[in-house]
């Protein structure tokens, strides 16, 4: 923020606050870089939870093999579980989005370093 002091015909002073932006074609490569790894980052984020869902799926198939016999038990187990992996992963894919965002734009907490 720039603060221009300003005064009336009065003879009353008065302050006027104006924002300044303060955008560099050097602080946008930087930013972009940034979020290039963040989405980097959200891509390894989203392939260990689709694999972790794959194996959980094989989990499945391989409990109602016929050669293993019937685990009734462990297929309601891993069936169930199937929600909350499905959950945690579109939270985790929700708050990647975000960081991704933050990260070009700028948070507070990076603006406050300048950046």
């Amino acid at each position: 923020l720039e603060e221009v002091q300003e005064s009336d015909n009065d003879g009353k002073s008065g302050m006027t606050l104006r924002e300044t932006v303060q955008v560099s074609p050097g602080l946008t490569v930087l930013r972009s870089i940034y979020s290039v790894m963040a989405v980097f980052m959200g891509g390894f984020l989203f392939i260990l939870g689709f694999d972790i869902l794959l194996f959980l799926f094989i989990h499945l198939v391989s409990v109602f093999n016929e050669n293993q016999g019937i685990g009734i038990a462990d297929f309601v187990a891993s069936f169930f579980s199937v929600p909350v992996f499905v959950y945690s992963l579109a939270f985790a894919m929700t708050l990647v989005t975000s960081f991704v965002v933050d990260t070009f734009y700028g948070n507070p907490f990076i603006r406050s370093f300048g950046l």
